[in-house]
């Protein structure tokens, strides 16, 4: 099997939705399609298919110019350790290397970009709740 990488192309909604949920992250009836539309209609994308599957992307945003945030970098749990992580990396790094690059991680895969290049900064990771704060 042959794996592509390509860039700026937004997956299908229900693919990826497919993608997160193989990942652990939630069910596929918890995603509001409309709002997540949206939130993919305002994103960049980085994508990876093997044959007309997708195995993996890229989700993120960026100025262009200082700053670029992933928000989700999901590969499928059959794909993964075989590549095509660290080929949606070095394609990250290839086509928003020219910017800062920020990424908030979970503890089991900081290693994965502590390895590929991406080091701890001074940062400390806070966030907002609306939900919890209405």
């Amino acid at each position: 099997m042959t794996l592509h990488i390509l860039n700026n192309k937004q997956p299908d909604l229900q693919k990826a939705i497919e993608l997160y949920t193989d990942l652990g992250w939630g069910q596929p009836q918890n995603y509001n399609l409309e709002i997540w539309q949206k939130a993919f209609n305002n994103s960049h994308f980085i994508t990876a298919y093997e044959e007309n599957e997708l195995i993996g992307f890229v989700r993120l945003i960026s100025d262009g110019f200082h700053d670029t945030q992933v928000l989700e970098f999901a590969v499928s749990p059959k794909h993964q350790h075989q590549g095509t992580g660290k080929a949606l990396l070095n394609a990250l790094k290839t086509n928003w290397g020219h910017t800062d690059i920020y990424c908030n991680t979970l503890p089991k895969t900081a290693d994965f970009f502590l390895n590929n290049g991406f080091n701890k900064n001074r940062l400390t990771a806070v966030s907002f709740d609306n939900a919890q704060n209405q």
